[in-house]
């Protein structure tokens, strides 16, 4: 059996951004992208510039396929500002599952819905982000 490599977890942060001047995405995710390990963490935040122009706003971010991760869906709580990051921990086991999955496939984990959400907790209208729109979770194979 050959030893796995000894990689420190690592931190990704996604900036939920808001862009006025991107009338056909006017919301999502920076980077689109993320790359991922096992055990890594993914660290969503609403950017400076989505909170100066809904103050108050929260997030929700919902994993389409959260087998590898420790939660599907994380959203602010009402006691919270929205101004906290929402983070979820990549599960172990992550690359033997993925490895084994066809050649074109096995790096995207996951696409992920981001939404902004008013003081109520409803998803604002045209500030929420899914499909092409929204981001993925890729498998960071790098040093793998």
């Amino acid at each position: 059996m050959t030893p796995q490599p000894n990689v420190t977890p690592q931190v990704r942060s996604v900036v939920l951004n808001y862009d006025s001047a991107n009338p056909a995405v006017p919301f999502g995710p920076s980077p689109r992208q993320v790359l991922v390990r096992p055990n890594d963490t993914i660290q969503f935040q609403i950017g400076v510039s989505t909170r100066a122009v809904q103050p108050g706003c929260k997030l929700r971010i919902t994993l389409h396929d959260s087998r590898h991760f420790s939660q599907k869906t994380l959203q602010h709580s009402p006691a919270q500002s929205g101004a906290e990051d929402l983070t979820v921990t990549v599960l172990p086991g992550l690359t033997a599952t993925l490895a084994a999955l066809p050649a074109p496939t096995n790096r995207v984990i996951t696409g992920y819905k981001c939404e902004l959400l008013d003081a109520n907790g409803n998803s604002i209208p045209g500030l929420v982000s899914d499909g092409s729109d929204g981001g993925t979770v890729v498998l960071d194979s790098s040093s793998a």
